[in-house]
């Protein structure tokens, strides 16, 4: 079988899967991993295509959000605060991308800026309304490490 003729098999069954389930999120996961590389694409227009497809759907994206908006904020809490002691004013260039790196290595690339653009607007929320409870078991998981 001919590699062409491969990814053409992989798109009809995630089209096929998307049709079934109806999650957006198939369609662009994806685009991210290259699905679509037969054809050649302008830098970064998969993942701007990726993202405005979550968006354009966010009653398919809501729950991935806000999945992946917990690891953000964890994996840049752990990054920043739990190593330094201190809960910095301004966001840290070296958590966000500490951040991009974990997604990354998940398979999941975030770009910078998206992470960026998640912790200032719900960061500083999230951090707030941690329990005492909370707090501990994320000291706790982060000592793992």
């Amino acid at each position: 079988m001919t590699e062409k003729k491969s990814k053409n098999i992989k798109l009809y069954n995630v089209y096929r899967r998307y049709k079934k389930v109806r999650e957006v999120s198939v369609l662009s996961d994806f685009i991210r991993r290259k699905g679509l590389s037969e054809v050649k694409w302008p830098k970064g227009l998969s993942d701007e295509l990726a993202d405005l497809l979550d968006a354009a759907y966010p009653w398919s994206g809501e729950k991935r959000i806000a999945i992946d908006d917990s690891w953000i904020f964890y994996i840049y809490w752990s990054e920043t605060e739990y190593k330094t002691g201190k809960i910095g004013k301004n966001l840290k260039k070296k958590g966000i991308r500490e951040v991009e790196k974990w997604f990354s290595q998940m398979g999941n690339p975030k770009r910078y800026e998206f992470i960026q653009s998640r912790l200032r607007q719900y960061y500083a929320t999230w951090r707030e309304s941690l329990t005492e409870a909370e707090l501990s078991q994320f000291k706790n998981l982060a000592s793992k490490k």
